[in-house]
C-alpha cells in the first residue's frame, strides 16, 4: 500500500476520524505496512515489546497462555484497533500472543517511531480509548472457573433447555471456543477429557451430551 492509500484507510477508522489529513499522513509515513497470512504470530507472550500496530483489515486474536497450560482469547482486534499498545508504551514484555485468524493487514510502528506520535491529539484520543477498552476487556475476562467448568456449564444449560437426557448440540469447537472465551486448542483438550469420562460424544459440528450428571461432576 502507498502512503496515500494508508492515509485514506486510516481516515475511515472512528478512532482517528478527529485527526486532520496532515497528521494522518504523518502516521501513515511513520509505520510499515505488512500483509500477514492466516495463523501467523505477530508477536509472542513474554517477548520484549518493541513495536505496536494498528489493524488495517482482517482479524487478530490476542491469546493469553496461563500457567496451568490453558489459553484464553483476551480480545479479537479488527480494523482500526491497536495491538501491543500498552506493552509498547510501557516498554514491558508482551502480555499475549498476537495471532491472525484471517489474512490481515497491519501498520507496524517501532517504539522509537511511535512515541513521537503521542504528541498528536488524535493519537492521544485513540490511545486513551484503546487502553480504556483493554482495561474493560481484562476485567470482563476475570472468571475463576476452569475451562472444564465453563464448558460443562455451557453444555448442561443447552441440555436442560432441550428437556434433559441425551442432547445433540450443533456447534463447532471453534464456535464454542468463541462463546466461552477460550482458544480452540483448550476447548479441544477439554472436550476430549469429557468424552473420555463418558459425559459427551463428539462428531463433526456436533457435541452429544450423553450424561448430564457427569457434566455436573465436572463443574
Amino acid at each position: 500500500m502507498t502512503r496515500e492509500e494508508i492515509t485514506a484507510t486510516l481516515s475511515a477508522f472512528d478512532s482517528l476520524k478527529g485527526m486532520n489529513v496532515i497528521d494522518r499522513s504523518r502516521i501513515a509515513g511513520a509505520g510499515t505496512p505488512l500483509v500477514c497470512r492466516t495463523e501467523r504470530a505477530l508477536f509472542y507472550q513474554g517477548d520484549p515489546a518493541d513495536r505496536t500496530a494498528i489493524v488495517l483489515d482482517g482479524r487478530i486474536d490476542l491469546v493469553k497462555y496461563r500457567s496451568d497450560g490453558t489459553s484464553v482469547i483476551m480480545r479479537s482486534a479488527q480494523a482500526g484497533e491497536w495491538i501491543g499498545l500498552a506493552e509498547t508504551i510501557t516498554a514491558g514484555p508482551y502480555l499475549t500472543d498476537a495471532v491472525t485468524r484471517s489474512e490481515s493487514s497491519v501498520l507496524i510502528f517501532t517504539r522509537d517511531r511511535f512515541m513521537p506520535l503521542m504528541s498528536l491529539g488524535g493519537i492521544k484520543d485513540s490511545v486513551l480509548t484503546m487502553l480504556a477498552r483493554g482495561y474493560y476487556d481484562v476485567y470482563s475476562q476475570l472468571d475463576a472457573r476452569s475451562p472444564v467448568e465453563k464448558i460443562s456449564a455451557f453444555l448442561r444449560s443447552r441440555a436442560e433447555l432441550s428437556g434433559g437426557g441425551e442432547t445433540i448440540i450443533e456447534i463447532t469447537q471453534e464456535a464454542l471456543a468463541e462463546a466461552i472465551g477460550y482458544t480452540r486448542e483448550t476447548v479441544n483438550k477439554t472436550l476430549a477429557a469429557l468424552a473420555s469420562d463418558g459425559a459427551v460424544t463428539l462428531s463433526r459440528g456436533k457435541i452429544v451430551v450423553t450424561d448430564v450428571k457427569r457434566l455436573d461432576a465436572s463443574e
